[in-house]
């Protein structure tokens, strides 16, 4: 019986809030003393595209009238497809392989930092057939492990 009014208390103490965490159980908190080369901030906002970089290109394809509004052109969507070579946490170990893969393949390489990893991505394609050839391209040269990742971009 002990237990189980303990059991009741820590419902009802947990239920009116005040032992729930502050943020999200899982929460990514940035660490305010590290510092953050330009470069960085830079290279990894722009793997994280809210949109808002694409209406200057979306206000001329209004005033051009390929496109009725901007809302319009930020609710076309397309396609594009990247073959995944690597991942890891440290950006420096996947700075090492975008660089060996850059020197191997004539795609373009990027790294895209979605917390909580660093991923190395060969692309973008367009075609899912062309993502395709370059796979088994990608992987004769020795990354066995790589596969395609397909992504949604906005207002293309």
């Amino acid at each position: 019986m002990r237990y189980g009014s303990l059991i009741v208390v820590a419902i009802a103490l947990g239920g009116c809030g005040l032992f729930t965490p502050s943020r999200p159980i899982g929460a990514i908190v940035p660490d305010k003393s590290a510092k953050v080369s330009p470069e960085f901030v830079l290279e990894n906002s722009a793997s994280k595209s809210t949109g808002e970089e694409k209406v200057p290109e979306l206000i001329r394809r209004v005033q051009r009238g390929e496109i009725k509004s901007i809302a319009q052109g930020l609710s076309q969507t397309s396609r594009e497809y990247y073959i995944q070579v690597y991942a890891s946490a440290s950006r420096k170990f996947a700075v090492k392989i975008k660089n060996e893969i850059s020197k191997k393949i004539d795609y373009p390489v990027i790294i895209k930092n979605i917390p909580p990893l660093y991923r190395v991505r060969i692309g973008p394609f367009y075609k899912v057939d062309d993502a395709q050839k370059a796979l088994k391209s990608i992987r004769e040269i020795g990354y066995r492990d790589a596969f395609i990742v397909e992504e949604i971009a906005l207002g293309k």
